[in-house]
C-alpha cells in the first residue's frame, strides 16, 4: 500500500508534499478510507480504475470528488497547498484504495481485466512503469486464485472432469446482485418512503426528501425501472467476468499441460 504510493510519488503523480511525512500520511489514510468504502460498496471499483489510470479525468468525476472529501476529512488544509483540485494526488489515491482490496474476493480480477482492457486506450505519464508493475501483481493474484479454487474443487469432486470444471466455474464469479436491497437503496434515492403496499410493505432507508408528492408516481415508476436495469447490468458484468477467468483458466491449463511427446 505504501510501497505503491511511495512509487507514484518518486513517479511524480503526488506533488507539492516538500519532503512533509505528515502530509504523506494523511494520504495514506484518505486512502485507508477510500479502500473501506470499496469494501462496502465494491460496484465502485471499475469506476474508480478506470479514473486512477485517466490523466484527462474531469475533476468532477463522481468518484474523484469521492477521494477529495476522503482526502479533506484528514487534511482540511489541503486547498491551501493545492488552490486547484489535484486531480493526479486524487488519482493516485484512488489506485492505492484500489490497490488495498485487490486480494480480496474476486476484486484482482475485475480490477486486472478493466485495466488490460483499458490501458491500450489510454496514454500514461511518468507513474506508467509503477502502474504496470501493479497490475502484472494483479494479473498474478487473480491467476493464483483461480488456480487455487480449481485445486479446491477439483480435490472435492474427484471422479468427474465435467463436474469439477461445472464447480470450479461457480466459485470464480459466483456473485449475484441483492436486488432487494438495490431496490430499497434505488428507492431512497429517488426520495420514496415505503416500497409496495399491504403485507410485502417495506420501509426505505433514508430516503431523499426532495421528492415532491406531485412526483411520487414519476418516483415510483423511476425506481422499480432503474433498480432492476441496474441489477441486470451489474449480473451481466459478472458473468462477462467470469467467462473471461474461465477463459484465463483454460489458456493456463494448455500453457502448463505436459507434452506427452517429450
Amino acid at each position: 500500500m505504501t510501497d505503491l504510493l511511495t512509487g507514484l510519488l518518486n513517479a511524480g503523480l503526488i506533488e507539492n508534499l516538500n519532503g512533509d511525512d505528515e502530509r504523506f500520511s494523511k494520504i495514506e489514510q484518505a486512502a485507508k478510507t477510500v479502500a473501506q468504502q470499496f469494501r462496502e460498496q465494491p460496484s465502485l471499483l471499475v469506476r474508480a480504475i478506470l479514473a486512477g489510470l485517466d490523466a484527462d479525468i474531469p475533476e468532477d468525476d463522481p468518484i474523484i470528488v469521492q477521494a477529495e472529501q476522503a482526502l479533506v476529512a484528514e487534511w482540511k488544509a489541503v486547498r491551501s497547498v493545492f488552490p486547484d483540485m489535484p486531480v493526479n494526488l486524487l488519482r493516485a489515491i484512488l489506485l492505492d484504495a484500489c490497490n488495498q482490496v485487490a486480494e480480496e474476493d474476486n476484486n484482482s480480477a475485475i480490477l486486472w481485466l478493466t485495466a488490460a482492457d483499458t490501458l491500450p486506450l489510454l496514454k500514461l505519464g511518468r507513474e506508467e512503469a509503477v502502474i504496470c508493475k501493479m497490475l502484472e501483481t494483479w494479473a498474478r493474484w487473480a491467476e493464483e486464485k483461480a488456480l487455487k479454487c480449481e485445486h479446491t474443487t477439483s480435490s472435492a469432486q474427484p471422479n468427474s472432469q465435467n463436474d469439477k470444471r461445472s464447480a470450479a466455474t461457480t466459485e470464480f464469479c459466483s456473485h449475484k446482485v441483492d436486488r432487494s436491497l438495490l431496490e430499497n437503496r434505488v428507492a431512497a434515492a429517488v426520495g420514496l418512503k415505503t416500497l409496495r403496499e399491504g403485507e410485502d410493505e417495506e420501509e426505505v432507508d433514508n430516503p431523499n426528501p426532495s421528492l415532491l408528492p406531485a412526483n411520487l408516481s414519476w418516483g415510483t415508476e423511476f425506481s422499480d425501472r432503474m433498480y432492476q436495469l441496474l441489477a441486470d447490468e451489474l449480473d451481466e458484468l459478472a458473468d462477462n467476468v467470469n467467462k473471461a477467468l474461465i477463459s484465463q483458466q483454460n489458456w493456463y491449463r494448455k500453457l502448463n499441460k505436459p507434452n506427452k511427446s517429450a
